[in-house]
């Protein structure tokens, strides 16, 4: 649920809360992935607002309560983001303007409780950095093509969570 107020100088903030139940099934090869099974609950604000011209500005803060069956997978987050997206003509005639959307962000979570079975004596802790862009590509009326590529650093207290992944998703997007 949110409720988007508009503020003076074309401000928009957005408050948000979502709840969802989350269900993990084992597999032959994850055999404990029902441990992470529970709710996930979700609070924040998104606040957008203009620049100069085309290009507007987004942040988003959130505060993540995960709760899981096994309390080594419960944890609290706090995430940060920030984007700057920019309208312009596309490289051909297109019903509405492209939309580049560069980001950045950052989360930090805490675990509940060690994991018996990597290291009995120490509570997990991820600090999470992550940077990339999006680019929707509109095609026909409401429908376009969206490309997002996002580069993430996790660094863990733990090392087996440490981690860099780039990521590059890609499909058909609806506007209504």
């Amino acid at each position: 649920m949110s409720l988007g107020l508009p503020l003076p100088g074309g401000v928009l903030f957005e408050p948000f809360v979502e709840e969802r139940q989350r269900r993990f099934e084992n597999t032959d090869q994850y055999p404990i992935a029902a441990q992470q099974t529970g709710r996930l609950s979700t609070a924040g604000a998104l606040v957008q607002g203009p620049v100069w011209g085309s290009v507007r500005w987004q942040a988003r803060a959130a505060y993540i309560r995960n709760d899981a069956r096994a309390d080594f997978n419960a944890y609290d987050q706090v995430a940060f983001d920030i984007g700057f997206p920019v309208e312009f003509g596309g490289f051909w005639a297109s019903p509405r303007p492209w939309v580049l959307v560069p980001t950045a962000g950052f989360s930090r979570s805490h675990y509940d409780q060690p994991n018996l079975i990597i290291d009995p004596f120490v509570r997990r802790q991820d600090r999470e950095w992550r940077a990339g862009a999006m680019l929707d590509i509109p095609v026909w009326q409401q429908v376009g093509i969206g490309i997002q590529v996002q580069y993430a650093v996790t660094n863990s207290n733990i090392s087996n969570y440490d981690m860099n992944n780039l990521s590059v998703v890609f499909g058909p997007t609806v506007r209504f």
